[in-house]
């Protein structure tokens, strides 16, 4: 079992972060509604040349509603890599995190 590596924050203040930085949209091939658009940050507005390295990843899911229509969410999330953090381990934390996020939303929204 590997250790869970903390990246800054308590879990569920990240989860809130990630949720603000959501992009939703509901609709078929030839109309898209949007439903909540988040509000990135850029990655270059967060380094730091002083400080550890920053890494971040985007994740999406695609749900296929009645009536043609899909679900369509994407999420993402960056932060500080913990000194003596190789990037696999907290690129796979954020990737734990973010699949939970993408599970809360897709039912929060279906």
């Amino acid at each position: 079992m590997r250790k869970k590596i903390v990246i800054g924050k308590p879990k569920d203040l990240i989860k809130k972060a990630i949720k603000g930085n959501a992009y939703v949209t509901k609709g078929n091939s030839k109309e898209q509604k949007i439903i909540k658009e988040g509000n990135p940050v850029s990655v270059s507005e967060k380094i730091n040349p002083h400080s550890s390295a920053v890494i971040g990843l985007n994740k999406g899911i695609t749900k296929n509603m009645d009536n043609f229509e899909s679900l369509r969410i994407d999420v993402w999330f960056s932060t500080q890599l913990a000194k003596g953090v190789e990037p696999k381990d907290g690129y796979s934390e954020i990737s734990d995190i973010i699949d939970e996020v993408l599970e809360e939303m897709v039912a929060e929204y279906t």
